[in-house]
């Protein structure tokens, strides 16, 4: 009885030694699949980046041209606009400056003529009291007196009244004529005389 049960106790264990001898070597193949697997999965990925990377690399070299050649247009374009802006400028400068040279070159004229027309003032002025001194004014003659009468009452006449030397009798009339009242004299006439020439003596 005890042979007959250690003979089955071994082999009991014989097929436990030989089930695990097989699970083992069945096991043992399947570890080599994985790990063999592993690289070849790596390589797959690296080989399809890299072919997407050559697909991708084309087009994003294009769209990146033609944005920088979009920005090359648009600098060029602002460089331009640039340009002529600073040459309008250096224009308007130009003009700007010539504009001041001008007013300037008026002002210093139109000084010269303010001198000048002041000066023309001073001359007619005195031009003007050269000619008054040989005007003679007499308030309040009749009108009575007309042409060859008037010019006897001033000529001798009055200078005769006044005592006046007898040189004075030589003056030369030449013009003789009534005029308007003057201010506050509303109703009285004057006559104007204006002489050529006094004689050698003037009436002071």
């Amino acid at each position: 009885m005890s042979s007959k049960a250690n003979g089955k106790t071994y082999e009991k264990g014989n097929r436990k030694y030989g089930k695990q001898q097989d699970s083992d070597v069945n096991s043992t193949p399947l570890s080599h699949k994985s790990a063999s697997s592993r690289p070849l999965l790596s390589e797959d990925f690296s080989l399809i980046a890299a072919e997407v990377a050559r697909l991708i690399n084309p087009v994003i070299e294009v769209t990146i041209e033609k944005a920088i050649g979009k920005l090359q247009i648009k600098i060029s374009d602002i460089s331009n606009k640039l340009f002529a802006h600073d040459k309008q400028l250096g224009e308007i400068e130009n003009t700007v400056s010539q504009i001041q040279d001008e007013t300037l070159d008026s002002i210093s004229r139109i000084d010269s003529l303010e001198k000048q027309t002041q000066e023309l003032k001073l001359k007619i002025d005195d031009l003007e009291n050269r000619s008054r001194r040989n005007n003679l004014r007499f308030i309040n003659i009749p009108e009575s007196y007309q042409n060859d009468s008037l010019n006897i009452l001033i000529s001798k006449t009055i200078p005769q009244q006044l005592g006046l030397p007898q040189e004075c009798y030589s003056f030369r009339i030449e013009r003789l004529h009534r005029i308007g009242p003057l201010k506050g004299l509303q109703k009285i006439k004057s006559t104007k005389i204006d002489f050529f020439k006094l004689t050698k003596n003037r009436i002071h």
